[in-house]
């Protein structure tokens, strides 16, 4: 390895140390000696000493302090602290899981290649969290043949009678963040599932992993696992360059960008006063429903995106049913701004906090165009986190409601999303969060078309608020609006 390359990771960070593989004992050596003297000279006062752990050529560690730091350690995400936030309201919640199901022929041994290719290229896929101060505030990449064992530990089921039955009793288990990988991976006969948590990972994420996973199943006949994975294009960067550019991003304009939202939103916008068909509890839950429609196809009439015009007739709808001329919604920025952070597997996206003033005698068209100004701005301050921006305007908390927005606006498609994998697999589905929770009080996501003039959506909703058909008369609203 190149020691010179590594010493700007440590100096950046103390406990920002990453893992290699060695040629030789006295290189791992050489290697973990310079780290310790990189932090010595960074700080002086520090207790550090070399230790062995295992084998020298497989692995070597810094001691810091009486606390034993594996070289494999990486910084979060200022995404993965804010994610953090939200498994430790609700631990045992799978609101935040996503599930890859792909029925296939193919032999165990293949799978077992494609799935070590797809590790060994993305980090996230081997990392789980690791607590150093009494919280997690780190990440651990194990090496490859340690987070293997989350493959071999397959769930072998008696009876399977769809992806979506064996997606569920194999994956929708919760994750101990303190002991389990954020990816797992479970293979049946014809069956493999794939399945993260949202720390590791976003929509396109997703949507990267299943394209790289079906590409390799097609060369399924190449025998060598790293023949296999040098067929997919080079990544420019990996989730650990994004997470170093992040933060020296946030550290040169997070003052300035937490500065345009104290005056994007005052001191809080009035929560959703949405009628409900039952008594508001002290304390909100994310026990949650579903129901899905076809519904108009936003028109293209207004120069915008179909994201854009559902975005305006969704907060008119809310708008209107809760009398209130301005509402605030969240809505999703993907983080993938950069060319070299498009085929980065991890979790970059944002949820923003968009208040939207729909005033009676204010035209359609206006509304949307200034919506696209006010999504641009947004936009371009969005590296700070939700729970900064919240602290920041000094916003008044409620027990019974998430703060700043309760209603959310996406554009991924979740159960049931249908995709063929080549001529010799079967279907690819793919899921986003279980039925049953619902983060937020109303969730619309776009899933995408069935006909010419129509789209399919599904809006999730909290079930100790609304009944099903009051979900049907505000879908049906937002039919008629658009």
């Amino acid at each position: 390895p190149n020691l010179d390359s590594l010493v700007e990771y440590i100096h950046t960070s103390l406990l920002e140390v990453f893992a290699t593989k060695f040629e030789s004992d006295t290189q791992a050596s050489v290697l973990t000696n310079y780290l310790a003297k990189s932090i010595l000279d960074a700080s002086p006062s520090a207790n550090v000493k070399v230790v062995k752990m295992g084998k020298p050529r497989e692995q070597q560690a810094i001691q810091l302090s009486e606390v034993t730091i594996p070289v494999c350690l990486q910084q979060l995400a200022p995404s993965q602290k804010q994610m953090l936030i939200l498994h430790e309201l609700d631990p045992n919640g799978t609101a935040y899981h996503l599930v890859l199901a792909l029925e296939c022929s193919l032999s165990k041994i293949v799978i077992e290649r494609t799935v070590c290719a797809l590790m060994g290229r993305h980090q996230v896929l081997r990392s789980r969290s690791v607590s150093m101060t009494g919280k997690v505030d780190l990440q651990e990449v194990l090496p490859l043949s340690c987070s293997m064992v989350a493959l071999t530990q397959c769930v072998e089921p008696t009876t399977a009678p769809s992806s979506r039955a064996f997606a569920e009793s194999a994956m929708w288990a919760p994750y101990d963040f303190n002991k389990t990988l954020w990816a797992r991976f479970a293979l049946s006969k014809n069956l493999v599932v794939v399945a993260m948590h949202h720390i590791a990972g976003d929509a396109t994420s997703f949507a990267t992993l299943a394209t790289e996973m079906t590409h390799l199943f097609s060369l399924s006949a190449m025998s060598q696992c790293e023949d296999r994975s040098r067929s997919l294009a080079s990544l420019p960067w990996r989730f650990c360059d994004y997470v170093r550019w992040k933060w020296n991003k946030l550290q040169s304009s997070g003052a300035q960008q937490l500065e345009y939202w104290r005056d994007a939103l005052g001191t809080g916008p009035l929560p959703l006063d949405m009628p409900i068909d039952f008594v508001r509890t002290k304390t909100k839950t994310d026990r949650g429903a579903s129901a899905s429609a076809a519904i108009a196809r936003p028109s293209r009439l207004y120069g915008a995106t179909p994201f854009m015009v559902t975005l305006v007739a969704f907060a008119a709808v809310l708008s209107r049913c809760s009398r209130q001329e301005e509402v605030c919604l969240g809505v999703p920025y993907a983080g993938r701004d950069r060319r070299e952070q498009r085929g980065v597997l991890g979790y970059l996206v944002n949820v923003l906090p968009l208040a939207l003033s729909l005033q009676p005698a204010s035209k359609k068209a206006s509304i949307i165009q200034h919506t696209q100004h006010q999504c641009v701005h947004a936009f371009a301050h969005a590296d700070v986190q939700l729970h900064q921006i919240v602290k920041a305007i000094g916003a008044v908390r409620d027990s019974s409601r998430t703060p700043l927005f309760q209603a959310t606006l996406n554009s991924w498609a979740t159960g049931g999303t249908r995709g063929k994998a080549s001529d010799d697999q079967a279907w690819l589905e793919a899921y986003s969060g279980h039925d049953d929770d619902a983060p937020f009080e109303l969730d619309l996501t776009l899933q995408g078309s069935v006909a010419e003039n129509k789209v399919w959506v599904s809006l999730k909703y909290r079930v100790n608020l609304f009944e099903e058909v009051s979900i049907e008369r505000l879908l049906g609203a937002l039919d008629f609006e658009l």
